[in-house]
């Protein structure tokens, strides 16, 4: 075998192995079956980031809000939930595309409980890969 077709070889495998590791992340796929780290109220979620930029980011937390609104474009599906005070800032959460028809179900005004991926705050707090485990 050449040198440059063992390099080749060599990149291809590395790559995918890689790949292969980054993919088999729990959080990257299905969190149902995920325990949350952390359950929180909106505001909860909310005073604690802007109170602390320190908020640990990537772990799997549980938030309890009301839904203000549901957007589906793109086929990406994404709930807004408010808390219980006038305030500006939601939790933006970018639901699981195989719970399109829990997401689905749900209305502007319904009680609900989220579980997903704290990810961080800009102006909003985002969570990704997220999954509705009660309605109310």
């Amino acid at each position: 075998m050449k040198r440059s077709a063992r390099f080749s070889y060599i990149v291809l495998c590395i790559l995918l192995i890689l790949c292969f590791l980054g993919c088999n992340d729990p959080l990257n796929g299905d969190l149902t079956a995920v325990q949350p780290r952390k359950t929180y109220s909106v505001a909860q979620l909310i005073s604690e980031f802007k109170s602390s930029k320190q908020t640990e980011n990537d772990l799997v937390i549980a938030v309890t809000g009301v839904v203000h609104e549901i957007n589906h474009v793109n086929e990406r599906h994404t709930i807004l939930l408010k808390g219980n005070t006038e305030d500006e800032t939601y939790v933006i959460c970018d639901m699981n595309t195989n719970h399109r028809s829990t997401t689905k179900a749900i209305k502007s005004g319904d009680s609900i409980i989220v579980k997903g991926l704290l990810k961080g705050i800009l102006k909003d707090v985002i969570m990704l890969n997220c999954v509705v485990i009660k309605t109310n």
